[in-house]
C-alpha cells in the first residue's frame, strides 16, 4: 500500500501531495464514534479503532483527535467576537430582507416610478 510522504513541520506532520507522475494513494474510511459523555458539545471518541491498528500509533490518533476535539471547543465558545459577528449578520439579513420587501411592494413601486418618470421629464 502506497502511503504519502510526509514532512514534520514543528512537532507536526503535513502530508506532501503527491505529483502527476506519482499515484494517488487507495482511501479507505474510517468512522470515528461521538463522544456524548459532557453533553451533546461536538466531540470525538478517543477510543482507538480496530481498522488503524497497523496505519497509524495510539499516540497519533489520541493527538489528532484532541486537536480536533479542541478546534470544535474553540469553535463553540462564546466571545464578544462572536456576538458582533451574530448581530452584524442579522443586521445585514433583515436589511436585505426589508429592502427586497420594499421593491417588491408594488405601491411602492408605482409610485417611485411615476415619482422617477416626473423627474426625468420635467428636466428636459
Amino acid at each position: 500500500m502506497h502511503k504519502p510522504a510526509m514532512k514534520p513541520n514543528v512537532g507536526r506532520y503535513i502530508p506532501i501531495y503527491p505529483t502527476a507522475s506519482q499515484p494517488l494513494p487507495r482511501r479507505h474510511r474510517v468512522f470515528i464514534e461521538r463522544d456524548y459523555s459532557q453533553g451533546l458539545t461536538l466531540r470525538f471518541s478517543s477510543v482507538f479503532p480496530q481498522e488503524l491498528e497497523r496505519k497509524m500509533s495510539k499516540e497519533d490518533f489520541e493527538f489528532v483527535i484532541h486537536a480536533f476535539n479542541d478546534l470544535y471547543a474553540r469553535a463553540e465558545r462564546i466571545t464578544f467576537a462572536t456576538i458582533l459577528e451574530n448581530v452584524a449578520s442579522d443586521a445585514a439579513s433583515t436589511s436585505v430582507r426589508r429592502g427586497t420587501e420594499r421593491t417588491n411592494d408594488s405601491r411602492w413601486s408605482s409610485n417611485y416610478t411615476a415619482r422617477s418618470s416626473r423627474k426625468t421629464f420635467s428636466d428636459v
